[in-house]
């Protein structure tokens, strides 16, 4: 929901000034579902932009009642007129809690930013590490086949993973299982 002063005839203005000189951050950050750009790369495209037109960059976060992080995000302009959005996240289920708080803190916050400022972030395709699920498996069978016995190397990481095949296993048993696999060669 987004929220706005009674005015906004100065609000605006400088938004659109500003979003003309915004580009779509870089994707430095590598997660389970590939990469995605991190709060401070947003805050390198956005923030001088914003100052530049008098409006600065506020948000806050608090537990709901039904233990969503939820993250109000503010942009005032120095008149005082501002626009707001309330947004939510998840805390991952089994991560100790101070550290799943974090991570719903930092993710809410940093998709409230993109969905506010209108954000997409750019993939370098030279910097790219992104592997899909299809490839994961590419690998991991080509590990299996480098080894003595391949067919003994794909149980013991089934097994590893109790898991009854590659294509059945979730994403971040395939990256740790890669991982496991390339740290051994």
């Amino acid at each position: 929901m987004i929220e706005t002063s009674e005015n906004v005839d100065q609000l605006f203005p400088a938004l659109l000034n500003s979003s003309k000189k915004i580009v779509n951050p870089k994707m430095s950050g590598s997660g389970i579902y590939g990469p995605y750009a991190t709060l401070a790369d947003i805050g390198k495209v956005t923030k001088g932009a914003l100052l530049d037109e008098g409006l600065i960059l506020m948000q806050s976060a608090y537990i709901g009642s039904s233990g969503l992080v939820m993250v109000d995000t503010h942009i005032f302009h120095t008149t005082g007129q501002f626009i707001a959005s309330k947004g939510w996240a998840n805390q991952p289920e089994g991560k100790n809690p101070l550290f799943a708080g974090g991570a719903a803190l930092t993710y809410g916050r940093r998709q409230a930013l993109a969905a506010m400022l209108q954000l997409v972030g750019e993939l370098d395709p030279e910097e790219s590490d992104v592997q899909d699920r299809e490839s994961l498996i590419k690998e991991l069978e080509g590990f299996f086949a480098a080894n003595k016995n391949p067919g003994k190397a794909k149980e013991r990481t089934l097994n590893e993973f109790d898991s009854e095949s590659l294509e059945s296993m979730t994403d971040e048993d395939l990256l740790s299982a890669r991982d496991a696999w390339s740290s051994s060669l």
